[in-house]
């Protein structure tokens, strides 16, 4: 909500403060996910170095789940943010971008002005025109979850 609305400082504060309570509980796989939400939201911005940092750590923490299906998951999610910074750098996108469609991934596209690509119901990256479209296929993505899906 807070990205959408354009306050940058104040999601960032509440990711920051997610981050911190999931190091306390020891839920590593939302701290990872909350991790790799960080580090877009840092690369995105600017900060290569804090984008880095988080998503070192994602991947540090993914690799050690134990589950299989879980931990793959993570870590294609934890290695697309370490990446991202190179890709806002203009960096080549074909690669990524087949990378990411052979990988359960799909394309999503919104009448010409905006596209993702998303995990199930979970956006992984998004370009838009404008803030309004980023938005609509923010949602549009969102309602494809399955009732116990978590995004």
């Amino acid at each position: 909500m807070e990205l959408r609305s354009g306050r940058i400082e104040s999601a960032r504060a509440l990711l920051h403060l997610e981050e911190q309570a999931l190091h306390v509980s020891g839920d590593t796989a939302r701290l990872c996910n909350t991790l790799v939400r960080e580090a877009t939201l840092e690369a995105g911005q600017g900060d290569d170095a804090s984008g880095a940092t988080k998503a070192r750590e994602a991947l540090a923490i993914a690799r050690g789940i134990a589950a299989p299906e879980l931990r793959a998951r993570l870590t294609a999610d934890a290695e697309f943010a370490a990446d991202l910074d190179r890709r806002l750098r203009g960096g080549p996108h074909g690669p990524d971008l087949q990378y990411l469609l052979t990988d359960a991934c799909r394309f999503v596209i919104l009448r010409d002005c905006a596209y993702a690509v998303a995990r199930g119901a979970t956006p992984l990256f998004l370009s838009a025109t404008n803030a309004t479209d980023a938005a609509d296929l923010f949602v549009a993505i969102l309602a494809t979850a399955e009732p116990d899906e978590v995004v």
